[in-house]
């Protein structure tokens, strides 16, 4: 659970009207449901009206435009690239977490993989889906064991905890701190662990792992699910962590770049009884095990391994937590030894998660007040975000606002596959209401759904590439540019919402050199009516100048190749 909305339940929904949304990452819930069933009406209503999902019924008039059935005005909007690079862009990524917890080991993990990390065309349904190439891949470093691990204990799991989200853990019992004892079993979280090594087969580069909860044994709880940290087990939470980075890389050749300690630790949602694992911290706390955690890291020769945090839930409550970490040190043990550094000066990047509660954020003050706290010293990533809409709409406006606003270097989906509600790319079955796993895996990751917005994510994630220059525009938010230095070649991604019309005209003469005569554009509309037509439109050479008209509910990619800064 990397989080936020990954973690919404029922004491986030109490921060928004819960009219207003689905129960986050809740397929079981009659919200969620309800929510999911209004978009697929939606688009079955479309194939009934004999739209082809291809678009190829769809009223074209020249390349790039889309004939909208209830035409709006189209407004004038004049568009500029900053030749200034605001960041070099890192790419893009997902959590593994639960869905890997049942899509893996089953005869669909291949295909969700073409689909997640290459680019080629995967074939579901009657659609043609574009591969992602996501090269980031978040692994959930789990907290749940199995009956018997510890003598004379039991590990509680809550009846509102489904199977699929107890990750397992490695270390299973405190007695013994090397992890080639019988205290430890790396045989475990398989599921997982299959899905991570057929990303980095298809390219993932960057692995980062998260941890959303200490193991069960080291809670006052006695359970993963919600709760708090016994205080002797600080360090024992970061040793845990430092063993897992140090086995993924010489057990099993995986590249850890980073690692996550702590989850939304100063929401406050972490309350026993959960539906996921989570524990609540104190920013105390937050510094100690941070601060273990670079220590174990070091001791083991892992200097390069960063450490990320703190993952708050909203950039606000993050640009708070910065500001503790970077002005205080740690307490590292009981005798009060406190660390030489401080925490800020610890962490190598800052993760936080674009919610507002269940929400995605609209507070772009906020962005860019933690965008101000951290002020370049670390990089910032956008490590979680999810929504209930089917669309894309909101999933586009959130990447365009964190981009314009927050500059992160990388920028992460929480749950690209999910069981049957609209906080998944797709939907596949898990027989999420068994209170235990399966025995047979053949069913599981059968696909049933996919939503529009896995098109509007293909977008960004296809034509925004990493090493990118992201550059500034200087007349709309609603755009986002990238350029390959080594390609020479530029790509602009743009959202028309619906009820807008614009004619976009951008002009590159005194900012960019262009010797191309035409550009190529992808199109893909929200309603589900054009899925990805692609065309292209003429460029004016003479002016250095290109027009395109774009309709209500619309994003559209525009790459021109042979162009220099």
């Amino acid at each position: 659970m990397e989080s936020s909305v990954g973690a919404m339940t029922d004491d986030r929904a109490s921060q928004v009207t819960r009219s207003d949304l689905a129960e986050p990452r809740e397929a079981e819930t009659s919200t969620a449901k309800s929510t999911s069933t209004v978009h697929r009406i939606s688009l079955l209503a479309h194939r009934l009206s004999s739209i082809s999902l291809t678009g190829s019924s769809s009223t074209s008039t020249s390349p790039g435009r889309v004939v909208s059935p209830t035409p709006v005005v189209p407004q004038l909007q004049t568009c500029r690239v900053s030749p200034v690079a605001l960041s070099v862009f890192k790419g893009w990524g997902c959590s593994l977490g639960w869905w890997a917890n049942y899509v893996g080991l089953s005869p669909h993990e291949s295909m969700y993989c073409d689909l997640l990390f290459t680019d080629r065309t995967v074939s579901l349904f009657d659609q043609e889906l574009p591969g992602l190439k996501l090269n980031i891949v978040r692994y959930n470093v789990g907290s749940c064991g199995r009956p018997g691990d510890v003598r004379n204990l039991l590990e509680k799991l809550p009846d509102v905890f489904p199977w699929y989200r107890r990750i397992e853990g490695f270390w299973v019992n405190w007695q013994n701190q090397d992890p080639d004892s019988e205290s430890w079993d790396w045989t475990r979280d398989a599921a997982q662990r299959s899905i991570l090594d057929h990303a980095i087969k298809r390219g993932v580069t960057n692995v980062e792992l998260f941890s959303n909860a200490p193991v069960w044994w080291m809670t006052k709880q006695k359970s993963s699910a919600g709760g708090t940290l016994q205080s002797w087990n600080k360090k024992d939470w970061a040793v845990y962590l430092a063993i897992v980075a140090q086995q993924f890389i010489s057990r099993y050749k995986v590249d850890v770049k980073s690692v996550s300690p702590i989850n939304e630790p100063t929401s406050g949602y972490w309350k026993f009884p959960k539906n996921q694992e989570g524990c609540n911290l104190s920013r105390d706390q937050q510094r100690t095990i941070i601060a273990h955690l670079r220590e174990e890291l070091d001791a083991r020769g892992l200097h390069h391994v960063v450490v990320a945090g703190p993952e708050e839930n909203d950039p606000r409550t993050c640009a708070d937590t910065w500001r503790d970490y970077k002005g205080k040190l740690a307490r590292l043990d009981e005798a009060k030894r406190m660390s030489e550094k401080s925490v800020g000066a610890m962490l190598g990047k800052v993760n936080v998660h674009s919610y507002q509660g269940q929400s995605p954020n609209r507070d772009n003050r906020a962005r860019e007040a933690l965008r101000d706290a951290v002020n370049r010293a670390v990089p910032i990533a956008m490590s979680e975000y999810g929504d209930d809409e089917g669309s894309g709409l909101a999933l586009a406006t959130t990447i365009l606002e964190d981009f314009h606003h927050l500059n992160p270097v990388s920028w992460c989906w929480w749950q690209p596959i999910e069981p049957s509600s609209s906080w998944g790319l797709v939907n596949a079955y898990c027989d999420a209401t068994s209170e235990v796993a399966p025995k047979s895996r053949q069913e599981l990751g059968k696909p049933m759904w996919v939503y529009t917005k896995l098109y509007v994510f293909a977008h960004f994630t296809r034509f925004i590439r990493p090493g990118y220059l992201i550059l500034g525009t200087e007349s709309s938010h609603d755009t986002v540019v990238g350029y390959d230095l080594a390609g020479r070649k530029l790509a602009i991604v743009c959202l028309t919402k619906p009820g807008e019309s614009k004619i976009r005209k951008w002009e590159f003469a005194g900012y960019l050199k262009v010797g191309a005569t035409q550009a190529k554009v992808m199109t893909t509309k929200l309603d589900h009516s054009v899925l990805w037509d692609d065309s292209t439109v003429a460029i004016d050479t003479k002016f250095s100048t290109l027009t395109l008209e774009s309709v209500g509910g619309m994003i559209q990619s525009i790459v021109i190749e042979d162009i220099d800064l």
